[in-house]
């Protein structure tokens, strides 16, 4: 219980500094400024309580080394598409995800696994992959800002 009071009390406390953001290019020109979230509190956040995203906006998740990636939508308003991307920078699979309502009393926790070893997720508004031709198999690039 102790541990359980202490995590929550770090993630509540860290929530209040701005995400570094970043460019991604697509090899078709189509271009993303996101937010980075590279700590496990910054990962755990997320885009949980937010109404909007702007059109090409979103967040990348980056994670220690490649594994079998998970998210949920739990307390996240806005309809994403997510991306798995390995340590290539190299999009394995992308998934349309459901946002939770507002109206809802329970939350929404289907998970979405990633069926690849990956390093990044990239979280976008619902569409904007497929909309932009982006696909399985683009590669990305961006430099990631020093932690």
């Amino acid at each position: 219980m102790k541990f359980f009071i202490l995590v929550m009390s770090f993630l509540v406390l860290a929530k209040d500094e701005p995400l570094k953001k970043i460019d991604i290019q697509f090899k078709n020109g189509k271009k993303l400024e996101v937010e980075v979230a590279q700590s496990f509190s910054e990962r755990y956040q997320g885009l949980m309580h937010r109404q909007s995203l702007q059109k090409n906006a979103g967040m990348l998740f980056v994670f220690d080394r490649p594994q079998k990636l998970s998210f949920w939508m739990k307390n996240t308003y806005i309809p994403l598409s997510i991306a798995y991307i390995d340590e290539d920078k190299t999009i394995k699979e992308i998934y349309e995800m459901k946002a939770q309502s507002l109206l809802e009393r329970t939350q929404h926790t289907e998970d979405y696994p990633s069926q690849c070893n990956c390093l990044y997720a990239l979280e976008v508004n619902q569409g904007w992959f497929k909309e932009n031709k982006i696909k399985v198999g683009d590669v990305l690039r961006f430099d990631l800002p020093p932690q």
